[in-house]
């Protein structure tokens, strides 16, 4: 018998055992294979269990970190209402602060024109009091007259005073030769007598805006308090010194 025949017999005898045997062998390889898919499907989804995981601990861990930055947030919020208060009450204090800056700046400007209106009337005052002084001044003068000459441009009859006499009326005339002029005699008609005693042209006599002599002794005195100059006139017939 030949080989191809031993084939041949073995073939017919053994391949109906031997088929399920390998049916079996090839179900178990492609069940390996798949048994292999299902771990490397496995592995694969162990590692992307694996990254979930990690990425939810991130998650959890920003969760976390969102939490606090919204209470931070929060607490900053509180923080800056409880400054938008500060600040509106300050603004509020400031407001008021310029309210009273605006009172005080006019009540500054009404005494600042107060002030201005009682200098001028301390002016106004001085200026008073200076002129009374000169008038003081003057009427001092006028007071202590020993002659017409503080009377400057006065032309009436008015009172000197000498030492040794008592005040008296002298005639003064400025309308002639300049002022300060006291009339020591007039005759400007004849109703005044001029022939007269010694104690007559002593004490003196006569009308002061008519005809008179002022009298010697007048003269005498008026003569030794200060100089004089006379200044007779044919004008009415009068003597006048200064």
């Amino acid at each position: 018998m030949t080989r191809d025949e031993d084939d041949e017999r073995c073939g017919a005898i053994c391949y109906p055992i031997v088929k399920p045997l390998l049916r079996y062998a090839a179900l178990c390889q492609g069940k390996d294979a798949t048994i292999n898919d299902l771990k490397d499907n496995i592995r694969e989804k162990d590692v992307y269990i694996a990254q979930l995981k990690s990425k939810i601990e991130l998650t959890n861990s920003m969760e976390i970190q969102l939490k606090d930055k919204e209470t931070i947030l929060h607490l900053k919020a509180i923080e800056i209402v409880k400054m938008e208060k500060d600040i509106g009450d300050r603004e509020a204090e400031i407001h008021e602060k310029k309210d009273q800056i605006s009172k005080m700046e006019l009540q500054i400007q009404s005494r600042e024109t107060l002030m201005q209106s009682k200098d001028k009337l301390i002016r106004e005052l001085e200026n008073q009091v200076n002129s009374l002084k000169r008038t003081q001044g003057k009427l001092v003068d006028i007071s202590e007259a020993s002659s017409c000459l503080p009377f400057t441009d006065a032309t009436d009859i008015l009172t000197i005073g000498l030492p040794g006499i008592g005040p008296f009326l002298v005639p003064c005339n400025s309308s002639v030769s300049g002022s300060g002029w006291t009339v020591i005699q007039r005759r400007v008609n004849a109703n005044e007598n001029f022939n007269r005693t010694w104690i007559d042209y002593k004490l003196g006599f006569g009308d002061l805006r008519e005809n008179f002599f002022l009298g010697l002794e007048k003269i005498h005195l008026m003569t030794l308090s200060q100089p004089h100059e006379l200044n007779p006139s044919k004008s009415g017939r009068r003597a006048q010194g200064r």
